[in-house]
């Protein structure tokens, strides 16, 4: 019996390195943060729900299929790809290009590559990018008219048409259009880890080069937002920032996000994220400090505390009834006035935040009931 062919499903796709480049910004971001992001809609509709008859439990799941299926699709494609260098595109001229110009004073059309200083040569029309006009066209887009100083004349060229780019300049192009290294949002749910990447390096973990958007809380209570650089790692999934980074941010204000030690991570517990930390210490973790030392300001605790309650990590009553017990367990140690007073003072303006939105009813009734220690 002869014995039946082996049928495969995969098959080759053929494209240019622009779209192969768009293909691998679109998987990046599938991984880094869309990953991220819909397993944290479903630990949230997890616990708020249970998993039954729940549907933004089933719709996160739903997504989060898409997701994955998404992820293996865009991997599938870029393991049979063949890739043609042709000519791409560009919003704006960079080395490599070809365009076509229009000589104003002399009412004469032309078209020029702008290229590297050793390929230059005026007999083609390859202009170099240290050449005057050169200098002149590069990040320049179609329509704009550029001025060049030739001698004791000024000549005046208008960018008819950018018409794309020498095969040999695609990569460098390519790399600077879609911009690789991606700007990450890290929210107030979001762990950023204080420690260097050694651990996962030497384990042979995956990680991504990222840069990190964080907030962070001015003395006057602002909320402003900087840029660092930082690492992703998709095995612990996980986002990292060098202690450098972080003690210069720290100089600026409070970070809006949970900064956690290493050692955090090696408990098992703590693997579920924020869900399992008890009030003190998510405070603590997320900034909240009354240490003279510290010296947070006013506006920047409540600045704090109003948005751990807007972003649903902590309720009013959940902050309430912390500061409240961190205030009687201090009221007979003079050591704590100061703290007291500032615990107090946060007490009192978390307990009126968002008040007209809340829900007003009658209390008829109040009765005190006092329990016995067994």
């Amino acid at each position: 019996m002869a014995k039946k062919k082996k049928i495969t499903n995969s098959q080759e796709y053929i494209f240019t390195y622009e779209h192969k480049a768009k293909l691998e910004k679109e998987l990046y971001n599938l991984k880094v943060s869309a990953r991220k992001k819909v397993a944290r809609e479903i630990k949230e509709a997890r616990l708020s729900g249970g998993t039954s008859n729940n549907k933004l439990y089933d719709n996160a799941k739903d997504e989060q299929r898409k997701i994955e299926a998404r992820i293996s699709k865009i991997e599938e494609i870029l393991n049979n790809s063949k890739i043609i260098y042709e000519d791409i595109m560009l919003d704006k001229i960079v080395v490599g290009c070809k365009v076509e110009l229009y000589d104003l004073e002399y009412d004469e059309y032309m078209d020029c590559s702008i290229v590297n200083v050793a390929e230059a040569n005026s007999l083609k029309n390859k202009i170099s990018d240290e050449s005057p006009l050169g200098k002149a066209l590069l990040g320049k887009k179609e329509g704009e008219t550029v001025s060049v100083n030739i001698g004791a004349d000024v000549i005046h060229y208008r960018i008819l048409k950018i018409k794309g780019i020498k095969g040999k300049y695609i990569k460098n192009a390519i790399e600077e259009k879609t911009n690789k290294v991606e700007i990450i949002d890290i929210s107030p749910k979001s762990f950023i880890t204080r420690v260097n990447v050694y651990g996962c390096v030497n384990k042979k973990h995956k990680l991504v080069d990222i840069r990190c958007r964080v907030k962070i809380i001015t003395r006057e209570g602002k909320v402003e937002e900087d840029i660092v650089p930082g690492a992703y790692c998709e095995v612990c999934d996980k986002y990292f920032l060098l202690e450098n980074e972080f003690q210069r941010l720290r100089q600026k204000g409070i970070l809006v996000c949970k900064i956690v030690e290493k050692d955090y991570w090696l408990s098992s517990e703590n693997e579920n994220g924020y869900m399992n930390l008890n009030k003190e210490s998510l405070l603590y973790i997320m900034g909240y400090n009354v240490n003279a030392q510290i010296d947070l300001s006013k506006m920047q605790r409540w600045g704090l505390l109003e948005i751990i309650v807007d972003e649903n990590i902590l309720t009013v009553s959940e902050i309430l009834s912390h500061l409240q017990w961190l205030i009687k367990r201090s009221t007979n140690n003079p050591n704590y006035k100061e703290a007291r007073f500032k615990w107090e003072m946060d007490y009192n303006h978390i307990s009126n935040y968002k008040s007209s939105s809340k829900t007003v009813i009658d209390v008829k009734d109040i009765k005190r009931v006092n329990y016995k220690n067994k």
